[in-house]
């Protein structure tokens, strides 16, 4: 099972975000007690004048897509390593993509080493992956690179990124912890483009408390 094969953590855990980012979110009254969410799809807080309501998916899309844009082989990158090494078979062409963009895996975190005769071993995988189900993000990366599926105009290492965040993401219905929704939503305030997963759905959207009070006849 999935949770057999993960678990020993390599490297720092990225989970202190800036002082600054945690401050501006509690000054608008949202704080980790009062975030919940709602069918396993939706993170709901209140802000001073409004409701805040974010898309975890879309969401954790936009971290992952800008955290794999900001790598340039650093050495720190996060990464969960497997407790036991998984060799994962693949069909020719993506074994052959896969050893072209070996280095450009492993500086998003996947920590991948050749095994010949079209597999390879996957020594650890980014500490953010939610859906690692024993290799098949990646199977799913390599033939989304292959087929162009997420924009055929775009340059490969591009396409990989944006399907690494497509598939890496938290999905719908997917628990998450306390800690784990404050901090997605402290990440993604830290993002270069919030509001929009990279494949430019909503990220997020505020409810303000003037529209609620419209709704139930206080104005």
């Amino acid at each position: 099972s999935e949770q057999s094969t993960l678990m020993l953590e390599s490297g720092p855990p990225k989970l202190a975000l800036e002082n600054e980012v945690e401050k501006s979110l509690q000054k608008q009254g949202l704080a980790i007690e009062n975030i919940w969410q709602v069918h396993g799809r939706y993170l709901i807080g209140p802000l001073r004048d409004a409701l805040l309501v974010v898309d975890q998916q879309a969401a954790h899309e936009r971290i992952l897509y800008e955290e794999a844009i900001r790598k340039k082989g650093d050495d720190s990158t996060p990464i969960q390593q497997l407790l036991f090494p998984l060799v994962v078979q693949l069909g020719r062409e993506e074994y052959t993509l896969a050893l072209d963009w070996m280095e450009a895996l492993k500086e998003i975190g996947f920590d991948l080493r050749d095994f010949g005769k079209n597999a390879i071993v996957v020594d650890g995988i980014p500490s953010q992956v939610k859906n690692w189900n024993e290799g098949e993000i990646l199977r799913h990366i390599l033939a989304d690179v292959l087929d162009g599926g997420n924009s055929p105009k775009l340059p490969q290492k591009e396409n990989l990124f944006l399907s690494y965040a497509k598939h890496g993401a938290v999905r719908d219905g997917m628990k998450l912890e306390d800690q784990e929704m404050f901090y997605i939503l402290k990440q993604l305030m830290e993002c270069g483009e919030p509001y929009f997963c990279p494949r430019g759905r909503p990220t997020m959207v505020k409810v303000l408390r003037r529209d609620l009070d419209k709704l139930f006849g206080r104005i």
